[in-house]
C-alpha cells in the first residue's frame, strides 16, 4: 500500500528523431544539459529520476510497456517526436511537458538548436493535443517549476491510495463533529509531508483570521502539549505551538460535496491561550472578504508556507474547483 513515505517515480524523457541531429556531439551534450536541470531541480527532494532519451517508436514502445504511474518529464529535442511523445502520456499519472527551447532552461546557445529542429511546433502539438484529450498536462518553462507539480502528483498518489483513519484505541473513527471533509483535506494535505500543519477552527474578525489549533502533525516527540479539555468528549489535548511569527501560511479545505477546494494564504501573527483550552494563531490573510466569500466551512488546514501551487495542481489532479 502506498504510504506517506512512497516517494512518486519521475521519468525524464528526451525524444529526438535522428535524421534531426546527425552529430553525435551536439545532441549528447543537449541530452546532458536538459537531463543535469532537471537533476539540480530535485537536488533537495531525495526523489529518483529516471533519465532516459527515445529515438524511435520502437524505443518508445519497449520502454512504455509496463510504466503506470508517476510524473513523466517530457522535452522535445526535435520535430517528428509527437507520437511517440503522446503514447508515452498515457503511461503516467501527469506529464511535465518542458520547453527546453526557452531561454533559461538550458544555454541559449543549445536552446537555439532545438528551435532549430523543431522543438517548439512540436512540444506545442502534444500540449495541445494532450489538453484536448482530457490528460493532465503542464507546460513548463523552467526545470524549477517542475518540482511543485511532482509534490502534488505525489500527495495525490497517496491521499488516494489512503485507507487509514485516525482512531482510537478501541479503533473508533475519530472526526472532529463528523467533519469527512476536514479528514479527506487532512490526508491530502499530510500526502504534501510539509513540516508544520494544523487542524483549525475559524474565527473571523478585524480583517484577520485567528486559528484554533487542536492537533499538530509534527512527529509526537517534537510536540509541546498543554493537558487541556478542548475536546466533544473532555480528552483533548491542546498543543503549544511553535509559533511561526511573520510565516506564510496556506488554508484550505476541501468541501462542497467533495467538488471543490478553497485555498487563501495569508501572514502569521501573535499566539495566545484562551482560557477555553484552545492554542489561538491570528493570521492576517491577504483577502479576507475572499475567505467570507469562498470559504467551504469550518476545520481549515493551516500548513507553514505558501502552497498555492501545489494545492493547485493536486485540485486539478482530483477534479475540484478552487475557490479563492
Amino acid at each position: 500500500m502506498i504510504t506517506l513515505t512512497h516517494s512518486t517515480p519521475i521519468t525524464s524523457i528526451v525524444f529526438l528523431e535522428s535524421g534531426f541531429w546527425p552529430g553525435d556531439e551536439e545532441s549528447t551534450g543537449c541530452i546532458e544539459a536538459i537531463q543535469s536541470a532537471i537533476a539540480s531541480a530535485f537536488s533537495h527532494t531525495g526523489a529518483r529520476i529516471r533519465p532516459v532519451t527515445v529515438r524511435s517508436e520502437q524505443e518508445a514502445d519497449e520502454l512504455f510497456h509496463d510504466m503506470k504511474q508517476g510524473l513523466g518529464v517530457f522535452t522535445a529535442m526535435s520535430g517528428a517526436v509527437q507520437l511517440w511523445m503522446l503514447k508515452a502520456a498515457g503511461h503516467f499519472s501527469a506529464v511535465a511537458l518542458c520547453a527546453g527551447f526557452v531561454g533559461g532552461f538550458i544555454t541559449l546557445s543549445k536552446g537555439r538548436m532545438l528551435l532549430e529542429r523543431n522543438a517548439a511546433p512540436a512540444t506545442m502539438d502534444v500540449f495541445s493535443t494532450l489538453q484536448r484529450n482530457g490528460s493532465f498536462v503542464w507546460f513548463i518553462r523552467n526545470s524549477r517549476e517542475i518540482v511543485p507539480l511532482w509534490e502534488a502528483v505525489q500527495a495525490v498518489e497517496r491521499f488516494r491510495a489512503s485507507t487509514d483513519s485516525p482512531a482510537d484505541e478501541d479503533g473508533a473513527e475519530r472526526i472532529d463533529e463528523g467533519d469527512i471533509d476536514a479528514m479527506a483535506t487532512m490526508r491530502l494535505v499530510n500526502g504534501l509531508a510539509t513540516d508544520a500543519q494544523w487542524l483549525c477552527v475559524p474565527a473571523v474578525g478585524g480583517g484577520s483570521i485567528r486559528r484554533a489549533a487542536k492537533r499538530d502533525a509534527a512527529a509526537a516527540a517534537e510536540i509541546r502539549a498543554a493537558r487541556r479539555t478542548h475536546d466533544e468528549r473532555e480528552i483533548g489535548v491542546s498543543p503549544d505551538m511553535a509559533e511561526p511569527l511573520n510565516d506564510r501560511v496556506t488554508l484550505c479545505r476541501i468541501g462542497r460535496n467533495g467538488t471543490a477546494m478553497d485555498l487563501f494564504v495569508g501572514t502569521a501573527g501573535g499566539l495566545s491561550a484562551d482560557p477555553d483550552g484552545r492554542a489561538r494563531l491570528r493570521i492576517t490573510l491577504d483577502s479576507a472578504d475572499t475567505y467570507t466569500k469562498h470559504s467551504l466551512g469550518d476545520h481549515q488546514m493551516v500548513c507553514r508556507g505558501d502552497l498555492r501551487e501545489q494545492l493547485t495542481y493536486a485540485a486539478a489532479l482530483l477534479g475540484l474547483d478552487v475557490l479563492r
